[in-house]
């Protein structure tokens, strides 16, 4: 190895180390997730930035904003429609974690709305909204075609620049035995076999207030994950470099070691 080579490892190995040890720093906070924070990693996520609320990639959002959960998302023994499709039945339940993640310096305040709206009040579904670090509010806006009595919950709080909040939502169907439970369930099964179900929309509305007035979510466009992808791109590249430099390292100390001595 040349004078020049060895000046420039000394100088690539540090940089390539900080570099390294900065993309795995803030890793946790791109990935969505925090140090101390909880385990579960969150099915949905709403990211503030200056005056703009963006919601991921994977969520499913309407024309007002909100976010439209997919209730008993998953598939249950006897509780699959005939065309595989999924649906809601007696015994089942869902949770989600909806996350708001405040990416600016400054402190904001917000307001979340968990509502619940029913084609038929038979449908004995439940839904919940809970966490900490917010409180209950009476003061809350609603994006169109929802009622007050739609409203399951509505909370409000201050979340700090570069902080999360997480909603946990949750709904079930519990299963009662009885004659009227029965035949409620039979009329419901009708339905559904004559092609016109009933149906449960469970939606959550999340704004931030800003100068008297409210910052609305919105869908997430073409290249809002692009600064995501050139993270992990970046931070593969930093890895990689380290390892070369490892073994770049290794083989010039051999290489160090078998040099004859000079006489």
């Amino acid at each position: 190895m040349t004078k020049t080579s060895k000046k420039t490892y000394s100088r690539l190995l540090p940089a390539a180390l900080i570099l390294f040890i900065l993309f795995a720093a803030t890793f946790p906070f791109v990935a969505g997730l925090t140090y101390s924070g909880r385990s579960e990693s969150p099915d949905h996520i709403l990211t503030y930035t200056e005056n703009k609320l963006t919601w991921d990639s994977g969520t499913k959002v309407d024309a007002n904003g909100v976010a439209q959960l997919s209730a008993f998302e998953a598939k249950y023994d006897n509780a699959a429609a005939s065309d595989g499709s999924n649906i809601v039945a007696p015994g089942t339940t869902g949770y989600d974690i909806v996350r708001l993640k405040n990416s600016i310096d400054g402190s904001i305040k917000y307001t979340a709305v968990l509502y619940s709206i029913k084609t038929s009040d038979d449908l004995a579904v439940e839904s919940s909204l809970s966490g900490s670090g917010f409180s209950d509010t009476s003061s809350y806006p609603l994006p169109d075609g929802v009622k007050n009595s739609d409203v399951v919950r509505a909370v409000s709080g201050t979340l700090g620049g570069g902080q999360i909040q997480d909603f946990d939502i949750d709904w079930i169907w519990e299963y009662t035995d009885g004659t009227d439970a029965d035949a409620v369930d039979t009329a419901l099964g009708d339905k559904a076999a004559e092609g016109s179900p009933d149906d449960v929309t469970v939606g959550i509305y999340i704004v931030v207030e800003d100068n008297n007035s409210y910052i609305k979510p919105t869908a997430p466009k073409t290249g809002d994950t692009a600064f995501t992808g050139v993270y992990y791109t970046l931070f593969a590249l930093s890895a990689v470099t380290m390892i070369i430099l490892f073994f770049v390292g290794r083989r010039r100390d051999k290489e160090e070691e078998e040099k004859p001595c000079e006489s």
